[in-house]
């Protein structure tokens, strides 16, 4: 679904089953607005990429320099293994050719692993709904600035869910958690949803003689 919401800031959080899938970025793009359904892997939202792009492209031209300085260290390390063996060259000149090649190694492995963040970073820049749910909460308002751990988008997993009932304490004596049940909603019609009792509230509610179950 569209949305009239879009250049919301710095982060993105997508809360589900008690956690947070985050992703940082200039937020160019929110697609979803509260209450749309959305289904695994949809789009919800888009992280502007000029900046990510340019990073990935940058750490592939360091990687390409390491790569070409560690091919000129291997051949004069080669040399200088053929050398010594002739005795032209110092043992001293050898170890030094065989350092340099293998720091020229090192400096390839780190540059490789720098440009895997950066494409991870630029394939983030996509964020997908991490399963079937419904946008409950839309957190930022358009163009507000949030702070590093700011929120601005709640995803609810319908697919699980817990209603606390109010029951009257002299039916609540006859209920025993696992029991099953079901569950009538406002809005629903006469449709009632088949669930199970998980908890039993201890104690009444203040000033009531109600005692909340839990069913799901």
């Amino acid at each position: 679904a569209g949305s009239d919401v879009a250049h919301l800031g710095n982060l993105l959080l997508v809360q589900h089953a008690g956690g947070y899938i985050t992703a940082y970025g200039n937020n160019e793009t929110l697609l979803v607005k509260k209450g749309d359904k959305v289904t695994k892997g949809q789009l919800l939202a888009r992280f502007e990429t000029t900046e990510l792009q340019a990073r990935v492209n940058e750490r592939q031209s360091s990687v390409e320099a390491a790569r070409a300085d560690l091919r000129w260290a291997a051949r004069d390390r080669s040399d200088k293994e053929a050398l010594a063996a002739r005795n032209i060259v110092s043992q001293s000149a050898l170890d030094q050719a065989r350092a340099t090649a293998e720091q020229k190694t090192s400096l390839v492995s780190m540059a490789e692993a720098q440009l895997e963040v950066a494409r991870k970073n630029l394939a983030d820049a996509d964020v997908l709904a991490p399963f079937d749910g419904v946008v409950g909460e839309r957190i930022a308002n358009q163009g507000e600035s949030l702070p590093i751990d700011g929120k601005i988008l709640a995803l609810l997993d319908t697919s699980h869910v817990e209603v606390a009932a109010q029951m009257p304490a002299a039916d609540v004596v006859r209920m025993k958690v696992g029991q099953q049940a079901l569950v009538t909603l406002e809005g629903f019609g006469e449709r009632g949803f088949e669930a199970k009792v998980t908890r039993i509230s201890p104690t009444a509610q203040p000033g009531s003689r109600s005692i909340l179950v839990y069913v799901e």
